[in-house]
């Protein structure tokens, strides 16, 4: 993670939740803070990605990819010239993934239905593995020490050039193309 530790990264998350509470604050409902939220981010989004292609300069974004609308993003960088580095944090199940948002949430960090978890612990898998030959450079991490980080695989190109020896049981059951590039 260290190679664009320089790098700002649009965290949609965090800016949406910013501007609900903002909106919350000016005392809107909360259909309509999500809404005029929700619209805030994608156009910002939008504009940000337009400016970083149009001055050629490195972008950087946490997101979930876990349908194929998702990798359309990627896929018009790279259309415009760019390499894409992909970060894939990994966790044992999609439990751990729920008692970490119900974290966050605690902390007064963006919270997320107990489905929606499900569907992006599971899509996110299956999509990278799906299109994992279409990112020039991935490292997947093991995440269940979050403070300690563990690289347990690294994709140049479509090509394995790093793997532990010993790989999480969630690796091996969610990437089953890129374990026959391995083997």
């Amino acid at each position: 993670l260290q190679d664009f530790q320089y790098l700002k990264v649009f965290d949609g998350d965090k800016i949406y939740l910013e501007k609900f509470r903002e909106l919350l604050a000016k005392k809107l409902t909360e259909k309509e803070s999500r809404n005029i939220a929700g619209e805030f981010v994608s156009n910002l989004f939008d504009e940000e990605v337009e400016k970083a292609i149009a001055l050629q300069n490195p972008f950087a974004y946490e997101a979930h990819l876990f349908t194929t609308e998702s990798y359309q993003i990627p896929d018009y960088f790279k259309r415009n010239g760019y390499e894409i580095h992909l970060n894939f944090l990994g966790l044992d199940s999609i439990q751990q993934s729920i008692e970490r948002v119900q974290h966050r949430a605690l902390m007064g960090g963006h919270n997320v239905t107990i489905a929606e978890i499900a569907v992006r612990f599971d899509g996110n898998m299956y999509f990278l593995n799906q299109n994992f030959e279409s990112i020039d450079y991935i490292k997947v991490f093991d995440a269940n020490d979050f403070e300690n980080l563990q690289l347990i695989i690294a994709i140049e190109k479509g090509e394995i050039i790093y793997s532990k020896r010993s790989l999480p049981k969630w690796f091996i059951k969610g990437f089953p193309r890129i374990i026959q590039k391995i083997r």
